[in-house]
């Protein structure tokens, strides 16, 4: 046996450091990130207490009780910020001071960035867990396997996300309907009016809570709302581009070949085409990659091949 190459040892030793300190192998769980989670946590808890102090110590909003200049208690304080945050807006709140009007929009901003890192953070979680679970079927069955499986079941998989999306926006409406004509012994419609209203932020105004009761319930179901049918919304529009996209590949990948395709994948002009100009010509076509993406690793790599040999060994490392 000969010696194995300095380069690939060196690389061989990383790799494994690496993934002893940031991953137990394929089976490893994937948690959330517990201090990026308690600085969510914190944050939004920091938004509600300023955001409830200033509209309980100012006299500068309007209510459904008064004409304007009054301070509001501590549920409509929580109901108001919670309504504005997510972006539902009835109206039935609002500043009419100059400085109260400078504050909201300055906490308005506030509070959607907080909601964008929370959000960013349950979208790395989602993103890594998928990861995981594509990392232990590779294990467990290799590449070729995992991709068979993907073709077969992905129109499957894709009604399946429809039907949980719509059975989500069922069970939110039903239940946004049924505790709201409970409380304010609203009619049906006028309950699911509310709840289709809040739920997709439209908030037009003219139905809104009027007990401490519904206020308390409308507060967490508006922001609770808004996000599962955001969830719900993108989960359509997701699955209608990917099929889209599915079609647009197959149809690239079935595509028969002529003189013309060989030429626009002919980079060097030699009137052959390689495996690497036909897989570099394929992943733009499919739009996995962009060209000058491609031209940018290829110029990478020519400045670490410092000794122009096409390969990467241990000169090149000592060159650098």
């Amino acid at each position: 046996m000969g010696e194995q190459d300095p380069l690939l040892q060196s690389n061989a030793n990383i790799q494994d450091e690496d993934e002893e300190k940031h991953s137990d192998g394929p089976n490893a769980d994937v948690t959330l990130n517990p201090k990026a989670l308690a600085v969510s946590v914190g944050l939004i808890f920091g938004y509600y207490f300023i955001g409830v102090l200033f509209t309980m110590l100012s006299e500068t909003f309007v209510s459904d009780t008064s004409d304007g200049g009054t301070s509001l208690n501590f549920l409509d304080s929580v109901y108001f910020w919670s309504i504005t945050l997510s972006t539902v807006g009835y109206g039935d709140y609002y500043p009419v001071t100059a400085g109260g009007r400078i504050f909201v929009i300055f906490w308005i901003l506030i509070g959607l960035s907080i909601v964008g890192f929370a959000l960013s953070i349950v979208s790395n979680y989602m993103v890594e867990k998928q990861k995981a679970l594509l990392e232990r079927m590779m294990a467990q069955g290799g590449e070729e396997e995992v991709e068979e499986e993907k073709k077969t079941h992905y129109i499957s998989e894709a009604k399946q996300k429809l039907l949980y999306a719509l059975l989500a926006l069922l069970v939110l409406f039903s239940i946004g309907t049924l505790v709201m004509c409970e409380i304010e012994d609203w009619p049906f419609v006028e309950g699911f009016y509310w709840s289709v209203v809040t739920a997709t932020t439209v908030g037009y105004g003219d139905v809104t809570p009027s007990t401490n009761a519904s206020k308390a319930f409308a507060l967490v179901y508006a922001l609770l709302g808004t996000v599962f049918t955001a969830l719900a919304l993108g989960t359509f529009a997701d699955t209608f581009v990917e099929a889209q996209r599915e079609k647009a590949l197959k149809k690239i990948l079935h595509k028969k070949l002529d003189m013309g395709g060989i030429i626009g994948m002919d980079a060097d002009g030699d009137g052959k085409v390689s495996e690497q100009e036909f897989l570099e010509h394929m992943l733009v076509k499919m739009g996995k990659i962009q060209e000058s993406d491609i031209i940018e690793l290829k110029t990478k790599f020519r400045q670490l091949d410092a000794d122009g040999s096409g390969f990467l060994d241990q000169d090149d490392l000592e060159g650098l």
